[in-house]
């Protein structure tokens, strides 16, 4: 899963269409990806004859680049890098499937002849297909991705709270925690909104969620209490900043008589 913007690296989950020299289509990659690392401007019929002279190989295939979780926003000028190249999604010709339950299967893949996926809950793109230029091999691809509550905190981030509140009770994806034992988050997040603490981060890796909301909370200067049957996020900020007011009214007071002293 993904909270806010961050360069995503991808993952292959399908491809086909190969066509290379002597191969399908006579050996044109059709369809260029005009960026570094992934096509050349080589011209011709990947090995056929134009003029008597053998012209450079051109190599393309279909491609199918899983992401994350869905759903996920974006639009077309969100960045996707190409080995050491970079430009925007809108100037290359990809197809993006934001990863909505129940999308549709892609077309190019359909017609493959086998029964279709259409990833339901997954963001995935398309290149169908992907010219690779002179050398059959696909680049590093990544993709610039615009996950949940991104812009919720500035332009790009999500606010911590939107993302605990997320990630432990969300009905489909969340940790399963029960949201009658979280407590009222609308002190985190003003919090949060006032001082500027903003995340965006990709859930990449297997760790637990105690290990994963710990990571978010450590850098924000607050702290999770479980108290009674609630779990709690309480900033240690004890200066007031833009609209949020810590609460400086104390909760205990302590005297000699709270305290057991030793029998002799």
């Amino acid at each position: 899963m993904i909270y806010g913007t961050v360069r995503q690296a991808v993952n292959l989950i399908a491809f086909g269409g190969y066509r290379g020299p002597g191969g399908g289509k006579k050996g044109k990659g059709v369809g260029p990806l005009p960026i570094g690392g992934t096509s050349q401007t080589a011209k011709g019929g990947g090995g056929g004859k134009k003029g008597g002279k053998k012209g450079p190989p051109d190599f393309s295939i279909d491609v199918d680049f899983g992401v994350c979780e869905g759903p996920i926003g974006g639009s077309g000028s969100n960045k996707v890098w190409a080995s050491a190249e970079v430009t925007t999604f809108s100037q290359l010709p990809l197809v993006a499937y934001l990863g909505e339950n129940g999308q549709a299967a892609d077309p190019v893949y359909a017609s493959f002849g086998v029964t279709p996926i259409n990833y339901s809950g997954t963001a995935h793109v398309v290149a169908a297909p992907m010219d690779l230029g002179a050398s059959p091999v696909i680049p590093n691809i990544s993709f610039e991705v615009t996950g949940y509550f991104a812009g919720s905190l500035g332009t790009y981030d999500a606010n911590p709270a939107l993302v605990v509140e997320h990630f432990l009770t969300d009905p489909q994806r969340g940790a399963g925690f029960p949201h009658s034992c979280l407590a009222n988050l609308n002190d985190f997040y003003t919090y949060c909104d006032q001082v500027g603490f903003g995340i965006s981060v990709s859930l990449d890796a297997q760790q637990t969620g105690l290990e994963w909301i710990g990571g978010f909370i450590k850098m924000l200067n607050t702290a999770i209490v479980w108290s009674g049957d609630q779990l709690r996020f309480i900033p240690y900020g004890d200066v007031q900043v833009g609209t949020w007011v810590p609460n400086m009214t104390a909760q205990y007071i302590l005297t000699d008589d709270d305290f057991l002293s030793e029998v002799s």
